[in-house]
């Protein structure tokens, strides 16, 4: 676990983009990440989470941070100053901001600012989390859930702002579960000025068990 104990305008880890180098990788129940400025993460486009990667655990806190301008690049290059090494077909590329591997926890009070990737350029979630009380803006998919992608989860989402984030599909929020006993929730945000071409706010993939209740869409 990291805290701050001078919050997050005082104290700030910037990777600046430097390289393949993201700033924070995350395991173990308990642990916590609280009161940084997270910026400048590179990561690989056969990975994720330029940010933070949450590999493992449960009871996992990611709260009071301010987690901008870090990219999951789209293509894997050998050498990045060398074209002739980039892989095209690579297709992960998860989470420029967070990437939840697995396990449970909480996302609140963060600033979830100006983060991209091909899948969730704000978060891709693979564990079961609450997240609430965050902005999400400006973030940017290059497919899919422009702030958010959640995936096989049961996720609540609840009184968070989504503001200016887009991609193809959910421009703020694409959910995609694998089986129809997954659910989430989606209750109490506002949601101003996202895009995409299909599923400006959410984009639900398949049938799923959906709560929508109480949200603003503008």
């Amino acid at each position: 676990s990291i805290v701050s104990t001078h919050g997050a305008e005082e104290t700030i880890i910037d990777d600046q983009l430097w390289d393949y180098d993201r700033v924070i990788e995350l395991s173990g129940d308990n642990s916590k990440v609280q009161g940084f400025t997270i910026s400048g993460g590179r990561a690989e486009g056969n990975s994720g989470g330029a940010g933070i990667r949450v590999v493992s655990g449960n009871n996992i806190t990611i709260k009071n941070n301010l987690i901008s301008s870090n990219i999951v690049d789209n293509v894997y290059w050998g050498d990045p100053l060398d074209s002739s090494t980039a892989d095209l077909s690579v297709t992960i590329s998860k989470g420029g901001g967070i990437w939840i591997e697995s396990g449970s926890g909480t996302i609140e009070n963060n600033l979830i600012y100006a983060n991209s990737a091909r899948l969730g350029g704000g978060i891709y979630s693979n564990g079961n989390y609450l997240m609430h009380n965050n902005i999400f803006s400006l973030n940017y998919s290059t497919n899919a859930g422009g702030a958010l992608y959640s995936n096989d989860i049961d996720n609540t989402i609840s009184n968070n702002e989504f503001r200016n984030n887009s991609g193809v599909n959910g421009g703020a929020i694409f959910i995609r579960p694998s089986n129809a006993s997954s659910t989430a929730e989606v209750v109490n945000n506002i949601f101003s000025g996202n895009s995409a071409y299909i599923g400006s706010a959410i984009w639900v993939q398949w049938n799923q068990a959906l709560l929508i209740s109480n949200n603003i869409f503008m």
